[in-house]
């Protein structure tokens, strides 16, 4: 891309933090440098679900990335996966996570049609992009069940997604070490119930990434 053309295109679209949707310095690239300093990262693993080893997440899921997050499930900003797949990549290097294939929580049929696209599976290419690995199709969604955010405890966040996937393509899977992607932990249900599913198919390990995490 010539200068020209870029500097046109910084001068109709100019580009805007992920997180407070401010103006970017000229050199950076997705989040502003108050942002990136002053916004509380998730330190450590998280211990919450079963059938995964642990889940590593970047920020905390209050804000302006709970509203970054919002922004890229309601409001048509597939481009924020770029930003959020790649932070993810970037936590997984500083916790020393590593596995051999990357796969992503699948939304149902009906939620991709109304959003145009599927968030976790964006979020899922980046990341497998940044760390040069494969990204495999293991889950699809049967049942389309009520948003999780509705759920207030639990209880009733396990029985809402139990049984709502199913394995596809288990051959692709059967004895590998696997990173399983979402946008957002919060009990962790969601995700135990993918790894137990994912499991069941022949997994042998799984470990999970979020951008978001919600404070226990």
């Amino acid at each position: 891309m010539s200068k020209i053309l870029q500097w046109l295109l910084d001068l109709l679209y100019p580009r805007k933090c992920v997180l407070c949707t401010g103006l970017l310095e000229k050199d950076r690239v997705y989040l502003c440098d108050k942002c990136r300093k002053d916004t509380e990262k998730v330190k450590g693993k998280i211990h919450r679900g079963s059938f995964f080893t642990h889940c590593i997440s970047v920020y905390y899921y209050e804000k302006d990335v709970s509203s970054a997050v919002k922004r890229l499930k309601f409001g048509g900003k597939a481009h924020y996966a770029l930003c959020f797949g790649a932070l993810i990549a970037e936590r997984l290097a500083e916790e020393g996570t590593t596995c051999e294939a990357v796969t992503w929580v699948p939304v149902s049929a009906a939620r991709k049609r109304a959003r145009g696209y599927d968030q976790a599976y964006l979020i899922a290419k980046a990341v497998a992009e940044c760390m040069g690995l494969p990204l495999l199709k293991s889950l699809k969604k049967i049942r389309h069940n009520p948003p999780q955010a509705r759920e207030k405890d639990s209880a009733s966040r396990r029985a809402n997604v139990l049984n709502a996937y199913a394995s596809v393509n288990p051959d692709a899977i059967r004895g590998k070490k696997l990173l399983l992607v979402d946008d957002v932990i919060t009990s962790g249900a969601t995700l135990s119930e993918c790894c137990r599913i994912l499991k069941m198919a022949g997994a042998e390990s799984l470990y999970c990434a979020t951008f978001a995490a919600a404070r226990e």
